[in-house]
Formats: C-alpha cells, sequence, structure tokens
C-alpha cells in the first residue's frame, strides 16, 4: 500500500459518502481497496491457505470481485455498503491515518466473506475425484492421507511430518511435477504409485503433496484425453456402494422431512410420499454421476410416477412440495461431501 492512497484515505471516504461522488476519486477509492484486497489475500495465500484459490480463481479474480461487491449502488446512486459501513461512524473527523485503517477493516472484511462462501462452494467433479483419489490410497500401501495445518495431502506411510523440517515445496514447483507424473499415466492407481517413487526420492522438501491440487491437475487433464477404463481412471464414477450408501442416508432423512412436514399434516398421503421419494432417489443419481445432467427437470422425473401428470399439473400441486425436497436432499448431500472431502 503505498502512501499516496493513505495519505486521501480520509478525503475519499468522505466524498464517496456524500451525496454527490466525483467519479475520478471514486474509481482512485476503488484501486486502494483493490490494492488493500489483494495484500490480504496474499498473506493468506502465503500463510498456507492456498486451497482456497484453487477453484478456477486467481488471486487477483476474487479481490476483484471483492472489490465490486463493496461499490454496488442503489437505486438512488449510493454506495450502499460503504453507506451501511461508514455512517455509523464519525467519518466528518476522520483524518487519513484512521480513514485507512476503517477501509482496510471494511476490505478485510469483505474479502473473508467471499472466501467463506468459495471454501464451502461444492464442486462435484472435483470432489469425485478427491473420493477416487482417497479410495485408491487405501488399496496403496505405499501411500496415505494425512493433514498439514488442517488441509488433506498424500504422503508416505511411514513418513513423520514432525520430524522434518525440510520447507514446503512451492506450489509452482510441484504442479509442474504432478502434470508431468499424471499426463503421462492412464489411471489413477499408476499416478498414486509414482507419485510414492517421487515422495520416496525427495529430499529437499517435505515429503507432502496437497490432495486438491493433484485433484485440479488431473481434471484438467481429464477434459483433454481419453483414459483406459481397465482401472481407476482419471475422472472415474462414484463407485456404486459409495453412492448408494449417501443416498440411502439421505432418503432416509427425508422420508422423516416428507413424514413430519406433509404426511402428518394431510398435505401429502403415503402413495405420493413413495413416489417423491423414488423421484428424489433418481434426480440424486443423476446429480451425482460422472456426467451430471445440466439441468434438473424435476417434472419428467415426476411423470415416472405420476402417470398423465401434466405441466399445469406438475406447476398447481407438486411444484412447491417437490422442488424444496430436492433443494434439502441436495443440500443433504453437499454437506456430507464437503465434511469428508472439503474440511480445511
Amino acid at each position: 500500500m503505498n502512501g499516496s492512497g493513505q495519505n486521501r484515505a480520509g478525503l475519499l471516504i468522505k466524498s464517496i459518502c456524500s451525496s454527490e461522488q466525483n467519479y475520478f476519486l471514486v474509481k482512485e477509492l476503488f484501486n486502494i481497496c483493490h490494492k488493500l484486497a489483494v495484500v490480504h489475500l496474499r498473506n493468506k495465500y502465503q500463510n498456507g491457505y492456498q486451497l482456497i484459490f484453487r477453484f478456477g480463481l486467481t488471486l487477483e479474480d476474487i479481490a476483484l470481485d471483492c472489490v465490486a461487491e463493496l461499490f454496488r449502488r442503489d437505486d438512488k446512486n449510493n454506495f450502499i455498503e460503504f453507506n451501511n459501513y461508514f455512517n455509523k461512524l464519525r467519518v466528518e473527523e476522520f483524518d487519513d491515518t484512521t480513514g485507512i485503517i476503517y477501509l482496510r477493516r471494511l476490505v478485510c472484511g469483505q474479502v473473508e466473506q467471499r472466501l467463506f462462501r468459495i471454501k464451502r462452494e461444492y464442486d462435484p467433479s472435483l470432489g469425485k475425484i478427491i473420493r477416487n483419489i482417497k479410495l485408491t490410497i487405501d488399496n496403496t500401501p505405499l501411500l496415505k492421507i494425512d493433514k498439514y495445518f488442517e488441509q488433506k495431502i498424500i504422503t508416505l506411510s511411514d513418513y513423520s511430518l514432525s520430524n522434518d523440517f525440510n520447507p514446503v515445496q512451492s506450489i509452482e514447483l510441484l504442479r509442474i511435477t504432478l502434470h508431468s507424473i499424471s499426463i503421462r499415466n492412464i489411471t489413477l492407481r499408476n499416478i498414486l504409485n509414482e507419485i510414492g517413487v517421487y515422495l520416496s526420492e525427495l529430499e529437499e522438501y517435505k515429503k507432502i503433496i496437497p490432495v486438491v491440487e493433484l485433484a485440479l491437475i488431473i481434471r484438467t487433464i481429464s477434459l483433454s484425453k481419453t483414459f483406459s477404463q481397465t482401472e481407476t481412471s482419471l475422472e472415474e464414477n462414484i463407485t456404486s456402494v459409495d453412492l448408494e450408501q449417501i443416498t440411502q442416508q439421505v432418503l432416509e432423512k427425508m422420508k422423516k422431512i416428507i413424514g413430519e412436514t406433509y404426511i402428518k399434516k394431510s398435505k401429502l398421503s403415503d402413495d405420493d410420499a413413495a413416489k417423491y421419494l423414488n423421484a428424489l432417489n433418481n434426480i440424486i443419481c443423476e446429480a451425482y454421476s460422472i456426467y451430471p445432467s445440466q439441468t434438473d427437470h424435476f417434472y419428467e422425473h415426476l411423470t415416472n410416477y405420476f402417470p398423465g401428470l401434466t405441466k399445469e399439473g406438475y406447476m398447481e400441486n407438486h411444484r412447491t412440495k417437490f422442488e424444496y425436497l430436492v433443494k434439502i436432499a441436495k443440500q443433504e448431500i453437499n454437506a456430507m461431501l464437503k465434511k469428508e472431502y472439503f474440511s480445511l
């Protein structure tokens, strides 16, 4: 953060909170906020939080997104977030030092909110790859899944992090290595076997590989390459046992919800409730298969169990209840998957 921005912070805040904003001052404040957001994100990145930047967004993208949200206007052209924040303070008494302190707090708070949403944003295709990495490692004696600062990592089965005082390899160098290993192997098992050899020979860095970094590289490669299906391929479907267990747990919860919310209140018959559960089962299996449907055709799913159901009948008698249940079911599944595969 350079001195010129700090020296004008009070003036810029007073300007944006006034009824008449100066375009050039608003632009200057926008640039200052973006720099503050980038600095805050870079500090988190360097302190081991790099995982949250691996969802297709760069550090600058997230910073820009955060700042853009701060500069939203209402129908009277007022800056909503700035007014909500600074109207509680005595802006007219701000000097530039006080201004930059409060501005930094506002920007950092906005960044944290955005990171919170990104961290919990469920990514189905990445989740499947992470799941398959874990399943394959369970049958790979040389490797294990461990944690390093709450980040899930791949390491050697007999490796002790507490006894290794080497630095962590830079993410840029690691990606080059992982990409090279992944691109020349067809199956996930072969990739992990080669990673085991690589970690065994690694001397100058900690013998760890972030699970999500490997999954992201595998996903990138899998989009442009056809893989053998004779073993666990790079983006294999959820195993039938895994999917069945998850689905059954969620359907049991949905059965209770339907009973309490609809059957007991005579809003749904037992027969219709059973049909809803069958349709929910189909939607879940479709949504979490390797090639999920791009849209949810809830009406089409329900017609399989309500022959002759028209769109008008669906809209009038089923849509509100059924789509609410679909939403709850997906939230339940996503929560289960996040807890196991994205717990950071």
